[in-house]
């Protein structure tokens, strides 16, 4: 009965021999010549170890043929035969990608291959830090001119408030309109329609409509020439609801009538005044005042 080592003992035999001329052969043929030789050398065996595979397999079948059943161990040898036979020939599949092939020149070509890749990661390491660095410097740079512009800004918004102070707020402490016609003082008129004004080409200008408002328009005149500041502050009192308390009534009281402001009409001397809505705030604030003393 046949064994594996009977199958491979001619392929050894064969190699062995073609080890022995190559020995004692042409030789020198350098690195090349070397791998060409191996790789014919190497077809040769597998293709006489796939006879020999292919003849144990056809011995076995015609064994088995004479046999109307073969033993476990034939069946195993069998099996053995032909997955060698398979074996084989994916080997000579795979030696055909190495033909021309410089074992020696395919290692220093694969050692250069990860030594290029290893510079490229220390280069791509010494870029990234240049840019980590570049985008620190440039973070820095960035927060240095927010501060600077936040400092500007802050710089003219009081500056802005000065003109504002000087402007806007001196043409309310000098209106002869809220000195006579009104009963507002002039802070207490600013804090109303201040909002209404602003220092515009080297005048104070008022709108219709307080800062921020949407479709805000200047008060003019029938040319369109800006109002002066008395004439547009009594257009915005003509608007307000509120004009009949903020205005002061024009009537003089009778000499020696002893008539206080607010006072009923007939009313005794001495009886308490009837207050509008501004004097009763008016009043309240200075109840505040004197009881904060």
């Amino acid at each position: 009965m046949l064994n594996i080592r009977q199958l491979m003992a001619p392929q050894r035999f064969r190699f062995m021999e073609r080890e022995e001329g190559g020995e004692g052969g042409t030789g020198g043929g350098g690195g090349g010549d070397d791998a060409a030789a191996l790789a014919a050398a190497a077809a040769a065996v597998a293709a006489q170890a796939e006879a020999d595979a292919a003849a144990a397999v056809a011995a076995a079948a015609a064994a088995a043929a004479k046999k109307p059943t073969i033993s476990d161990a034939e069946a195993k040898l069998l099996k053995e035969a032909m997955d060698k036979k398979a074996e084989i020939a994916t080997l000579k599949v795979q030696l055909e990608a190495f033909k021309g092939i410089d074992p020696t020149a395919a290692r220093a070509a694969q050692a250069k291959v990860a030594e290029d890749e290893r510079k490229a990661a220390e280069a791509r390491g010494e870029y990234d830090r240049l840019v980590a660095q570049m985008a620190e410097r440039h973070a820095a740079d960035l927060a240095a001119a927010k501060a600077a512009a936040e400092a500007v800004t802050a710089s003219q918004g009081a500056l802005q408030q000065q003109v504002s102070d000087l402007t806007i707020g001196t043409s309310f402490a000098t209106s002869v309109f809220v000195k006579e016609d009104l009963t507002l003082t002039p802070n207490k008129a600013r804090v109303i329609y201040g909002a209404h004004f602003e220092f515009k080409d080297g005048a104070v200008v008022g709108y219709d409509r307080p800062s921020g408002a949407s479709d805000r328009t200047p008060l003019v005149d029938a040319s369109g020439v800006p109002l002066k500041f008395d004439q547009a502050l009594e257009k915005l009192v003509e608007a307000d609801p509120d004009r009949d308390q903020l205005r002061r009534s024009k009537i003089k009281p009778g000499a020696g009538s002893g008539t206080q402001p607010g006072a009923k009409k007939g009313a005794p001397a001495g009886e308490a005044p009837v207050l509008t809505g501004v004097d009763k705030i008016s009043a309240g604030l200075r109840a505040q005042k004197a009881a904060a003393k």
